[in-house]
């Protein structure tokens, strides 16, 4: 039987998203390359993409496009991960999930999808061990789908922030949030009926004017 030829990767970057997909695919044991910026040479880069079979820019969205320019990876098959960006010459594949600080339990990378502007087969030939669902979007929906998933992750973040520093400011615990973080997030998930509460719901404009 003829072998398939392991591909290798090389990651550029050194952020949260690079750290949890060198993670992830060390994990399922795929030959990876690491380079970025901070750590490495432009001579050094020049040896690794020479080496590998597809660059995987896991980098800010500004820079993308200015990098694949600058190294002249026009030649090479490159993919991002940007969930916005679209580029003719470029694969987009969004991981559609939020990245800490944290590495997380490896099968839990098995569970997150990714979300692209070309064909499944595109994603299936440059990851065959990857098994994650894979969705299709147009090109033109991307920033909107992009700013669907900025919403509800980066603004619901920031809005649980908020709150918890403005009950500081009344001498309330952070801490006493929790389980009704943890309720609300149970709602919404289960979609359980009742989840609609709360003044708005009830049409109280008296309590609504007070909190305005």
């Amino acid at each position: 039987m003829r072998q398939v030829p392991i591909s290798t990767y090389l990651i550029v970057g050194d952020g949260k998203l690079a750290t949890h997909l060198s993670f992830y695919f060390s994990k399922l044991n795929l030959n990876i390359l690491k380079w970025s910026r901070s750590q490495n040479s432009v001579e050094d880069l020049q040896s690794k993409v020479k080496k590998a079979n597809y660059i995987l820019l896991a980098i800010n969205d500004d820079a993308i496009v200015p990098f694949f320019e600058e190294h002249e990876l026009n030649n090479r098959i490159c993919v991002h991960f940007s969930g916005q960006l679209y580029h003719e010459k470029i694969f987009g594949f969004h991981p559609l999930m939020t990245f800490s600080n944290d590495l997380y339990d490896e099968e839990f990378y098995k569970t997150i999808p990714y979300i692209g502007d070309v064909s499944e087969i595109h994603f299936r030939e440059i990851f065959p061990e990857m098994k994650n669902e894979y969705y299709k979007v147009k090109p033109e929906d991307k920033a909107y789908y992009h700013s669907l998933c900025v919403l509800s992750g980066n603004g619901t973040t920031l809005l649980w922030e908020l709150v918890g520093q403005q009950m500081a400011n009344i001498n309330l615990p952070e801490e006493i949030l929790k389980p009704y973080l943890l309720k609300v997030y149970e709602n919404i998930l289960f979609s359980k009926p009742g989840r609609w509460t709360g003044p708005w719901y009830r049409k109280d404009l008296e309590t609504v004017n007070s909190h305005l």
